[in-house]
């Protein structure tokens, strides 16, 4: 536990910002709401990046925005018939999956193709891939 604040889990998280959502029903508004933080989060690794030793704060800025990009990717997953636990349960079974065909792959036989799972998360998923692609180039490592 760091600065007083306790880790939670997704479905908690989630419940908290169910609570205090006020966007309204439209798919449009959490979806430029997450392009939004998602951008504050790039705008904080790029200052890092520039600024390197002078960027003071930088840890707590970056776990800020990730915290409002888990947010509004929760408020597009809900607005999808979704949810943030079910998202990342789907993503790492995605995962799983990609792991066992590169290792068919590697071993000489046949991939299996990870079957495309309810449409309900795929929305929500796919916004996460296009976040996690987009954050791919950055070097995290030193987070």
């Amino acid at each position: 536990m760091e600065n007083g604040v306790r880790p939670l889990a997704a479905a908690e998280f989630e419940q908290q910002a169910m609570a205090s959502d006020q966007l309204g029903p439209e798919m449009d508004t959490a979806l430029l709401g997450l392009v939004g933080e998602i951008g504050s989060l790039v705008s904080a690794l790029k200052k890092k990046r520039r600024d390197t030793d002078g960027f003071l704060g930088y840890h707590d800025a970056v776990l800020e925005e990730l915290g409002d990009v888990l947010w509004y990717v929760s408020a597009v997953a809900r607005r999808g018939g979704s949810s943030l636990s079910e998202a990342f349960a789907r993503a790492e079974a995605r995962r799983a999956l990609s792991r066992r065909s590169v290792n068919l792959h590697r071993q000489g036989t046949a991939s299996v193709h990870p079957e495309r799972g309810g449409k309900n998360c795929d929305h929500a998923l796919d916004t996460m891939a296009v976040a996690r692609k987009s954050l791919e180039f950055l070097d995290l490592s030193e987070f």
